[in-house]
């Protein structure tokens, strides 16, 4: 039911003889802001699924992405003879266990949990502190004019929906003068030449109408993000090299939108190519990764600035396996 677009006044006809599926407009009951609030829960509940059996919280899990598509999940469990033992796992093995169709996945290690949150979030922290664009961000203006924005984002999105709902109108007309167009040709009321003219341009008005909405819908939910982004801002902002001395999931959660772990290869004491490590790309929701500041006079800083946004992701960190393995050889005397 969560997942029923009718509620934002969208029916999907389908025609069992045909297959052909048809949109029909009718009353929304439910904004598009909040479907679209709702998808995104959905979708990290589903990215969560299976966790519940856990009994201890892990800084990670709600963001780790294997290279092979699975997630990374955390586990933290007593052991007789180390005490406690913390790691990160690809899900795939427990999908394979489980007898279900996987992806083959390198990444057969586990990543120590501790030193994978202490380099992620030395990298999250380093970045941050280096971004321009949220210095920008966390200045006390933007603090002082958080209600003003809220009351900005709102009217923009009463705006937006509005425009929805006449573009749905006009969808609707339009999927009713398709409908007439082919009634008419069926009954020779209209030549095949004259129809397919209508047909064409009927089709062609519709799909930049449907483009339409759809550019709409994605300005919405950017605004959601935006208030999102000012409600992190208004949490986190004072002095936040201090917050990382005690890093959250929801603090990362502001700016983070996954982790993505790769196997790092190489060769062991044999020849034999096995892995030796990870990386992880951190991928943030805003280009802070090298952005800077170009001022219009760089002698005269005080003629003003623009911020330059840099990229989204940061590559390359290496996460090395706790050391293990079998013992080095021993040399006998029977040894040459």
């Amino acid at each position: 039911m969560l997942k029923n677009r009718v509620y934002v006044g969208e029916y999907l006809w389908k025609d069992k003889d045909t297959g052909e599926e048809f949109l029909i407009t009718i009353p929304k009951i439910i904004s598009h802001s909040l479907f679209n609030r709702v998808q995104k829960q959905i979708n990290k509940n589903q990215k969560n699924k299976g966790d519940n059996v856990r009994k201890y919280d892990t800084l990670l899990s709600d963001f780790l992405i294997c290279s092979c598509g699975e997630r990374i999940t955390g586990q933290i469990k007593m052991t007789h003879n180390t005490g406690v033992k913390k790691y990160y796992y690809c899900h795939s093995k427990e999908n394979k266990w489980k007898g279900k169709k996987v992806e083959l996945c390198l990444n057969r290690r586990s990543l120590n949990m501790d030193k994978t949150d202490m380099l992620v979030t030395e990298k999250v922290k380093e970045i941050i502190g280096n971004s321009s664009i949220l210095k920008e961000r966390f200045k006390e203006d933007i603090l002082s004019k958080k209600s003003l924005s809220e009351k900005k984002i709102k009217e923009e999105k009463t705006k937006l929906e509005k425009q929805i709902d006449n573009l749905n109108k006009e969808i609707e007309s339009l999927i009713n003068s398709i409908s007439s167009n082919e009634i008419n040709h069926l009954t020779k009321q209209t030549r095949t030449e004259i129809y397919q003219r209508i047909k064409e341009g009927l089709e062609e008005q519709l799909s930049i109408e449907e483009d339409n909405k759809k550019t709409k819908i994605k300005e919405i939910d950017d605004l959601d993000n935006q208030k999102d982004w000012i409600d992190w801002v208004t949490k986190y902002s004072k002095d936040i090299s201090k917050q990382f001395n005690n890093v959250t999931t929801d603090l990362l959660d502001g700016v983070v939108k996954e982790i993505l772990i790769t196997p790092t290869l190489g060769k062991n004491r044999d020849d034999k190519e096995v892995q030796i490590g990870h990386r992880f790309d951190i991928k943030f929701k805003l280009p802070i990764v090298n952005d800077s500041i170009n001022y219009n006079d760089s002698d005269n800083k005080s003629s003003g600035y623009d911020v330059v946004n840099g990229v989204k992701s940061s590559k390359g960190e290496l996460i090395p396996l706790d050391k293990g393995g079998r013992p080095k050889k021993k040399v006998s005397q029977t040894d040459g």
